[in-house]
């Protein structure tokens, strides 16, 4: 458990009215990252100044486990604090949801997103989903006010090839000789990435005061070498219309990256010394930046709560060149072993103390601390 952690924030808990604000928190959620990419347990080539002081002024975990090595069950489990058996978030044919699933997060599973609700908090979430993509399964039905972003991952609907995104889905007849056939199109086309090859919609959904929704289509496809900087300008900005409210918020910043296709915005093309995947790492280092900013000069910092985590590891099938690295771990997504289950975990905060924890934690944990 996070013993340590929740010493600490027990000093500051949801329900205390003694304070004189409710802290804010945010979850900083990447796709994919690997247990290796970055410099806290292994040097790195990889320049992330705003991370690096995340992990100095921070607090840095080294046995930090996720509930499943793939995106639904983990991010299931870390918005309820419930186990993938216990949201039916798991699968033995499709281990993820995919387009049109007839199946997402259960309703009576209470969330991060709804707990702080019942406590008048703003709460919103921008990026990737990938617990549901039709209506009753959208953020906004789980307690976030508002969620601009994508409802699966960016390397669903598929434009080529003769397996679709849809049919993979719907098709349980899909031979192994189809898959075999389809299996080197579709990594060759994540390993150089074009634009056009998805169809992935970029969505915005509003919780209304009535209890109605908002849910419409922006852009489709989704143009995703703005993916990183759309979500982050779109938090500083709920992270701004918050505070003017004066209400305590809670952003669920959850970045489409680093999970293929890789792309990143005209400004971070050949910053990296390490090429795509470096440049695509180094955005995300920028927006970790441009949120410990807003929060500095909105005067908040001391009063709020980050998480940065991943939600399982690195997809080795495309490393070197477009995944990350494990590190000393064996193994990545999709595996049991440590390099699938393990990610980099770091909190900052009001009284938590900076340093390397070595106790071990896992993403059900977090709502339960929170």
């Amino acid at each position: 458990m996070l013993i340590r952690l929740l010493h600490l924030l027990c000093l500051f808990p949801l329900l205390s009215y003694a304070q004189a604000k409710n802290p804010n928190f945010i979850i900083i959620y990447i796709d994919d990252l690997g247990y290796g990419d970055l410099g806290l347990y292994q040097d790195s080539k990889i320049n992330a100044p705003s991370i690096d002081k995340l992990v100095n002024t921070g607090q840095s975990w080294t046995n930090f486990y996720v509930s499943a090595s793939v995106c639904s069950p983990s991010r299931g489990a870390l918005l309820t604090g419930n186990l993938p058996v216990r949201t039916g978030l798991y699968g033995n044919r499709l281990a993820v949801l995919w387009p049109g699933s007839q199946t997402g997060m259960p309703a009576e599973q209470q969330t991060l997103a709804e707990t702080f609700k019942e406590h008048n908090y703003a709460t919103a979430m921008f990026g990737k989903w990938h617990l549901g993509d039709a209506p009753e399964f959208l953020p906004t039905r789980h307690g976030f006010d508002e969620w601009l972003g994508i409802p699966y991952s960016n390397d669903m609907d598929w434009t080529i090839g003769e397996i679709t995104s849809t049919n993979v889905n719907s098709d349980l007849s899909i031979s192994h000789e189809k898959w075999k056939k389809a299996g080197p199109i579709y990594v060759k086309q994540l390993r150089n990435p074009k634009l056009d090859d998805w169809n992935v919609p970029l969505m915005h959904s509003v919780s209304n005061a009535d209890e109605s929704y908002t849910d419409s289509i922006i852009q489709r496809p989704a143009d995703q070498t703005l993916y990183t900087q759309r979500f982050t300008n779109e938090s500083l900005r709920f992270i701004d219309q918050s505070v003017k409210a004066d209400k305590p918020f809670f952003v669920f910043l959850s970045h489409s990256m680093v999970h293929v296709p890789l792309f990143r915005s005209p400004a971070f093309v050949g910053k990296s010394a390490l090429g795509l995947y470096g440049d695509v790492l180094e955005e995300i280092d920028w927006s970790v930046g441009e949120i410990l900013k807003a929060l500095k000069e909105k005067q908040i910092e001391d009063n709020t709560y980050i998480v940065f985590t991943s939600d399982n590891g690195p997809w080795l099938t495309y490393a070197p060149e477009h995944a990350g690295s494990a590190g000393p771990l064996r193994g990545g997504k999709g595996q049991t072993y440590e390099g699938g289950m393990r990610v980099m975990t770091l909190f900052k905060g009001p009284q938590i103390k900076s340093g390397v924890v070595k106790a071990l934690g896992m993403d059900t944990d977090i709502f339960n601390t929170f």
